[in-house]
């Protein structure tokens, strides 16, 4: 679980920085 969470989070700050 904790690990899914996790890849989530990379997800996220991926779009983040395409978004940046």
């Amino acid at each position: 679980r904790i690990n899914e969470i996790d890849i989530k989070d990379v997800n996220i700050l991926n779009m983040s920085l395409l978004l940046l």
